[in-house]
């Protein structure tokens, strides 16, 4: 970043500093695909020893955390699906930059600045693309038509 001086209407000069742009464009690869959790194995032993009593007391505990893995394992992967049917892959967001740099910082396997070599953005970033592209000529035909802008060779 660099100083640059300005003058204010009274003559006074003050230094300005460059300012981190507001926007940061980042790439969201999208989220992993998601691992199953491991079934708990039954306890071994005869039925009614105190080991295996208290074996199946600890199964019973594991066996409540798998449940609620594997709850959390659908909707991760019901998540993966969604995300991968809308998006079709990778795709550029515009964020305010402490956003952006939360995300890389936080997030470094599905958030990046660059795309990898070999990967292609999506067919959600195509037409995020193709939407700005049309935009910006409807622009131009509006601007081109109106009496005044239209008239003055505006260009946009």
């Amino acid at each position: 970043m660099s100083s640059r001086y300005t003058v204010d209407l009274d003559g006074r000069s003050r230094l300005v500093d460059d300012q981190p742009p507001l926007y940061f464009k980042i790439w969201d690869l999208g989220p992993k695909e998601p691992m199953p959790p491991k079934k708990p194995d039954l306890p071994k032993g005869k039925e009614g020893e105190p080991e295996h009593d208290l074996a199946m007391i600890e199964f019973r505990g594991a066996l409540a955390v798998y449940e609620a893995e594997l709850i959390a394992y659908g909707k991760a992967k019901k998540d993966f699906a969604d995300w991968h049917q809308r998006y079709g892959g990778p795709y550029q967001i515009e964020w305010l930059s402490p956003d952006a740099r939360e995300a890389l910082a936080n997030d470094r396997l599905r958030y990046v600045e660059k795309l990898p070599k070999g990967v292609k953005p999506g067919k959600y970033q195509h037409e995020q693309t193709e939407r700005a592209e049309q935009a910006k000529r409807d622009l131009q035909t509006l601007a081109a038509r109106d009496p005044v802008f239209g008239n003055q060779g505006a260009s946009l």
